[in-house]
């Protein structure tokens, strides 16, 4: 009965897990753009736009982390150390990230997608930020290091793959479609992410679960 009762609530994790991470997700995406777009209008030079981009991931690696500790608190105890870890984690891996692109040139035509890249550095970094709070709870947390980095890399790329494919479409020349193909890019990342991501949580819960009441307990 316990175990029945046990892999409902995991298997309510999973899915509150994809859902509330996508929704998080495309809630974020949008103020990244008119951020971008705020620089152009006002005038930022690159120097500018890097500090301010910052600025805005610290800030939005919060976030993410708070949302998903909402997420993670009802089924994990003293869950609100994940988001500290994300906001760390998040923090450097963006900030790495942006600073890479802000420093190298033509990486498209070098043969490494540079959002390829971008999620690499990012999955690396927030992969082990977490992977600190989650060695406490279930053994080989180390898998999720790569889960991180297979969530933010093929997600980063294939959503570009999907918004810069469709740019000579006539419907992209128009607003609706520009959103469009942005909110389906948006979507492809997240549920990409998410989807890794969720179904690695859901296993390591699963089958440690017995740690993981321990620790809990």
């Amino acid at each position: 009965m316990r175990t029945e009762q046990e892999l409902r609530m995991k298997g309510l994790l999973f899915v509150e897990w994809i859902l509330f991470n996508v929704i998080i997700i495309s809630t974020i995406m949008p103020i990244v753009v008119f951020m971008q777009l705020i620089y152009g209008t006002y005038g930022f030079n690159a120097s500018s736009q890097l500090i301010a981009n910052i600025i805005l991931a610290i800030a939005l690696s919060f976030l993410l982390g708070f949302c998903q500790w909402q997420i993670l608190e009802t089924f994990i105890m003293n869950a609100k150390q994940w988001m500290w870890t994300s906001f760390v984690g998040g923090s450097v891996g963006l900030s790495a990230a942006l600073l890479k692109n802000y420093a190298a040139t033509n990486w498209e035509t070098s043969g490494v997608s540079m959002w390829l890249l971008n999620g690499i550095i990012i999955g690396i970094a927030l992969g082990i930020a977490q992977y600190f709070f989650l060695r406490h709870l279930v053994k080989f947390s180390g898998i999720w290091i790569l889960a991180n980095v297979l969530g933010w890399s093929i997600g980063l790329e294939w959503g570009w793959s999907v918004f810069s494919t469709n740019t000579s479409s006539i419907l992209f020349d128009s607003i609706v479609g520009y959103f469009f193909y942005f909110a389906v890019s948006v979507f492809c990342f997240a549920i990409t992410y998410t989807g890794i991501t969720g179904v690695l949580l859901f296993f390591l819960l699963q089958f440690h679960s017995k740690k993981l009441q321990t620790s809990a307990a």
